[in-house]
């Protein structure tokens, strides 16, 4: 019934029998609107519709729910589907124009001009073509034999051949199986034009890969047919390799990204035993201390604070994964406000002081005693120069020097962190601040942890309007500079 409607009314229909069939038209046809029953075999109507907006041709071609379903729940799952809307059934005539009025037309599109290859020995054959071939809105290009057709072929960007069969030297049988032999031109669409009007010839150039065949003198309008429809075909076959090679490059990213989590996840468990091996190990000892009596508190204080440094470890480890991963979804509150840089740099170095001198490494703060404005969430700012900070006393050896400076640039202000460390290789510090990097770096033995520090960092600096650059020479030290921007 609807079929009948729409084409008396003058519409243009294609019919699908289920849903397959429907996201092939609507991928090889592009139609203006689709009329799309939710109960179908095969494919159902609301799998269809997801197929269908998974496609870039038909993304945006206005698809409707054509069923007897009209409850809330129902209309909702079309919705998720993406459904645009519904028409109940049974159909009333006056419902389906109303709704076909509201889409109007979308005008097509013109595809780009093609590039032919005319390849023939008469140059008046060559001319007649070449004339035909623009006048169609297509561009042109003229060999005069097999050889130099091939040259053109492996050079020039052809989209479509149009080749004689009858020429000296390599003839058009020769071309074709060349063509058919390279890897980088099977796949163009080569149409037969020749005098040659015998069955024998037509049957071996279509064995021999070309499309079609077409018999001296031209038709035009059967020429601009049958180049029309071998151009559709070329369309085609080249957007089916782009998206295989999108999946493939998806699916290698993908299995990357899969491998390098597992690698990463590994990492975090071994690093986080550790810690929780030193919190196990010493509160036993103390249990089985204590079960023979009191525990001298000499004792008792050094392995309790054994335990709550292993503990702080931890949960330093788990709030960095956490914080990451917040930031990284947006979900992490961030408040920048004017603030004076100067005293929360000094409180940083403070902090880490007892830590330097325990490790033998010396710790000085450049930060002058006039304020330096920046505009920062304090807290995530605190939190990024102890990450800096920490990173930067555990890999510098003892003997060297870390330092904490502070320097007013003309619309930011700089926050950077210097050490004499073994410095990282130059060909890894694209990715330093990545992730899964820190796998790599502890591969190459520049680091150790889990590495989720620096990620933190970057993450944290752009949640702030800023950035985070690292400058590094092996054997010299590396130094991280934070840019936030200044008030005003």
């Amino acid at each position: 019934m609807l079929l009948e409607m729409l084409r008396v009314h003058g519409h243009e229909v294609l019919v699908a029998r289920n849903g397959q069939e429907a996201v092939d038209l609507a991928c090889s046809s592009r139609p203006d609107l689709i009329l799309l029953d939710v109960r179908m075999p095969v494919m159902g109507g609301l799998e269809a519709a997801r197929a269908i907006r998974a496609l870039p041709e038909s993304a945006s071609v206005p698809i409707v729910a054509v069923t007897a379903s009209t409850g809330s729940e129902s209309t909702a799952e079309q919705f998720a589907a993406g459904f645009d809307e519904h028409l109940p059934k049974p159909v009333r005539s006056g419902d389906l124009f109303e709704l076909i009025a509201r889409y109007p037309r979308q005008p097509a599109m013109t595809p780009p001009p093609a590039n032919v290859l005319i390849v023939d020995d008469h140059k008046r054959n060559r001319d007649v073509l070449h004339d035909l071939v623009l006048s169609l809105g297509h561009v042109p290009t003229l060999a005069e034999s097999g050889e130099a057709a091939l040259e053109t072929l492996r050079q020039a960007s052809i989209d479509l051949v149009l080749l004689d069969i009858l020429m000296p030297g390599m003839d058009g049988h020769e071309v074709l199986a060349q063509m058919k032999a390279d890897e980088a031109l099977r796949s163009l669409p080569v149409l037969v034009v020749s005098a040659v009007d015998d069955v024998r010839s037509v049957l071996k150039a279509i064995r021999s890969g070309a499309e079609d065949y077409l018999v001296k003198p031209i038709h035009v309008g059967l020429l601009k047919a049958r180049l029309g429809a071998c151009l559709e075909k070329k369309r085609l076959r080249d957007r089916e390799r782009a998206l295989h090679a999108e999946l493939v490059s998806s699916y290698e990213s993908l299995k990357s990204a899969e491998q390098a989590r597992d690698s990463l996840t590994r990492m975090i468990v071994h690093d986080l035993n550790n810690p929780l091996t030193n919190i196990m190990g010493y509160a036993e000892l103390v249990l089985d201390l204590a079960a023979n009596g009191p525990v001298p508190e000499e004792r008792l204080v050094k392995y309790l604070g054994i335990v709550a440094r292993a503990s702080a470890d931890m949960a330093r480890m788990i709030q960095g994964l956490l914080d990451t991963a917040r930031l990284e979804s947006g979900e992490l509150p961030v408040s920048a406000v004017e603030l004076d840089a100067v005293p929360l740099v000094a409180e940083v170095c403070a902090d880490y002081a007892a830590r330097a001198e325990k490790t033998g490494v010396e710790l000085t703060c450049q930060a002058g005693p006039e304020p330096v404005l920046v505009l920062a969430d304090r807290d995530l700012l605190l939190r990024v120069l102890q990450n800096l900070l920490a990173n930067a006393l555990k890999h510098t050896p003892k003997g060297t020097t870390v330092t904490v400076s502070l320097e007013q640039a003309e619309s930011a202000v700089l926050f950077t962190v210097s050490d004499t460390g073994p410095g990282i290789p130059a060909e890894l510090l694209g990715r330093i601040f990545d992730k899964f990097f820190q796998m790599e770096l502890k591969k190459a033995g520049a680091m150790r942890g889990v590495g989720l520090g620096l990620a933190f960092c970057k993450l944290a600096a752009e949640a702030q309007g800023g950035a985070i650059a690292v400058e590094s020479t092996l054997g010299e030290g590396t130094s991280m500079r934070v840019s936030l921007p200044a008030p005003g």
